[in-house]
């Protein structure tokens, strides 16, 4: 038997979790951007680590999408403080 969420009672739509993409390609973050979208994703894009890191310290996640080569700070470093802000729950790519 299937229980109804409050949302679904109201008719409400669940809110579309949130993936962040960090690429200074434009071509990249515009190909994922869409990708993300159709798949029911809320994404938001980044062209520069120091960018991502402020947006993730007050938004939540759902993913991360990360280029190793970055303008500003290396991806390995940005996933590092990634995974200090989101846990070890949200997968970072």
């Amino acid at each position: 038997m299937k229980t109804d969420t409050l949302a679904e009672i109201a008719g409400e739509q669940p809110p579309m979790p949130s993936i962040m993409i960090v690429d200074d390609s434009p071509a990249t973050t515009r190909g994922l951007h869409r990708l993300f979208t159709r798949g029911g994703y809320r994404p938001s894009s980044f062209q520069d680590g120091m960018s991502a890191l402020e947006f993730a310290r007050n938004n939540p996640l759902a993913a991360a999408v990360i280029d190793i080569h970055l303008p500003d700070i290396s991806g390995l470093i940005l996933s590092k403080e990634l995974r200090k802000i989101l846990g070890h729950a949200a997968p970072i790519f």
